[in-house]
C-alpha cells in the first residue's frame, strides 16, 4: 500500500535542513500590500523579513489553502498512486486550514484513505509531529494509532514566547491599541503560551524584556522537572535577541548553544520578527531530535 505524510507549510519543516523526511507540503497564503504570495513558492522567512525592514509598517495576512488548491493536492496524490493520507494541520484553533481538509477529503473517500490531525500547535511542535507520523506511517502503523501517538507526544512538548516590540501585533489587530499602549508605557512583556488545546493564551506578563526571559526560562524548568528534556530557541531571527535569550538559558540550565530553530514564515507574518521563543519536549522524545542535535 503507497502511502505519505503531509503537512502545512506553518511547521516550518522544510528548513529543516538536517531533517530527511518524504512529507510533502500543503502551502498557505500570506498577503502583503495587496500581493498574493505562496509560502515557501514566493516568500520564505528571509525574504518577508527583508520586506519588514523595507517597510516597517508592512502588515501581513494570512490564510489557508483553498479548497480549489486542496482538492489538485488530493487529485495529484491519487495519481501518483497513493491509497493512504495523513495529513497533519496547525492549529484549528487559528487556521481554517483543518475545516477545509476535512471538507474536502469528503470528495476523495472513495479513492483514498484521508487522516486530517490537528497538530494543535505549528512551528517546531507540527514539525516534530509530521515527521513522527512520516516514520509511522513507512513502518505500516495504522492511522488511528498514529494519531494516538501523536497525542501522547503532543501532550509533552511546551512552548511558549515573547514579543520585544507589540507595535506589529497591534497594528495586525491581534492586541487591542489600548491594551499595547499601557503595556508599552509600563514596560510589560506578555509571555504567551501555545496551550494543549492548540489556543494561543497569555501565561503571564512581565515588566521588562530581559525579566521576561528569565520568567521563561523558570516556567519550562518548573514543568519540565527531572524528565529528559530538548531544550530549543524558536528563532525569529534577530540577533540581539538570540544573544540575549543565550545567555539567560545558560544562566538558568546551563545552556551554552542551545538549538535555534527557525520559525515558519506564517509566524512571522502573525507576531512579527520582534520575538522569541523556547520550547521543551520532554519524557519520550520524538524521532526528529535526533536530526536536529546533529
Amino acid at each position: 500500500m503507497k502511502r505519505i505524510t503531509l503537512n502545512t507549510s506553518s511547521s516550518g519543516l522544510e528548513y529543516l535542513h538536517n531533517v530527511p523526511h518524504r512529507v510533502e507540503t500543503i502551502p498557505l497564503h500570506l498577503l502583503i500590500n495587496n500581493v498574493d504570495f505562496i509560502d515557501g513558492q514566493n516568500i520564505n522567512p528571509d525574504s518577508f523579513r527583508k520586506i519588514i525592514s523595507v517597510a516597517p509598517n508592512t502588515i501581513a495576512k494570512t490564510s489557508p489553502a483553498t479548497e480549489e488548491e486542496v482538492t489538485r493536492i488530493f487529485e495529484n496524490l491519487v495519481k501518483r498512486g497513493y491509497q493512504e493520507v495523513f495529513v497533519c494541520t496547525l492549529s484549528a484553533k487559528f487556521s481554517k486550514s483543518y475545516d477545509i481538509l476535512q471538507k474536502v477529503k469528503q470528495n476523495f473517500s472513495h479513492i483514498m484513505d484521508i487522516y486530517i490531525y490537528d497538530t494543535r500547535t505549528l512551528n517546531l511542535g507540527e514539525s516534530a509531529l509530521a515527521y513522527e507520523a512520516d516514520c509511522l506511517m513507512q513502518e505500516g502503523w495504522a492511522m488511528d494509532d498514529i494519531a494516538h501517538h501523536l497525542d501522547d507526544l503532543r501532550s509533552r512538548h511546551l512552548f511558549i514566547f515573547t514579543l520585544s516590540d507589540l507595535s506589529y501585533i497591534i497594528r495586525n489587530k491581534k492586541l487591542s491599541t489600548t491594551s499595547g499602549f499601557f503595556a508599552n508605557l509600563f514596560n510589560i512583556k506578555p509571555i504567551m503560551h501555545i496551550n494543549h488545546d492548540g489556543y494561543i493564551t497569555p501565561y503571564k506578563k512581565v515588566r521588562g524584556f530581559e525579566q521576561t526571559l528569565h520568567k521563561m526560562v523558570e516556567l519550562v524548568g518548573e514543568t519540565v522537572g527531572n524528565n529528559e528534556t530538548y531544550f530549543y530557541v524558536a528563532d525569529g531571527g534577530v540577533k540581539d535577541l538570540q544573544e540575549m535569550f543565550i545567555r539567560v538559558l545558560d544562566e538558568g540550565f546551563g545552556l551554552k548553544n542551545p538549538p535555534l530553530i527557525p520559525i515558519s514564515t506564517i509566524s512571522l507574518a502573525n507576531h512579527g520578527p520582534q520575538g522569541i521563543g523556547m520550547g521543551a519536549f520532554y519524557g519520550k522524545l520524538p524521532r526528529i531530535i535526533q536530526h536536529l542535535q546533529q
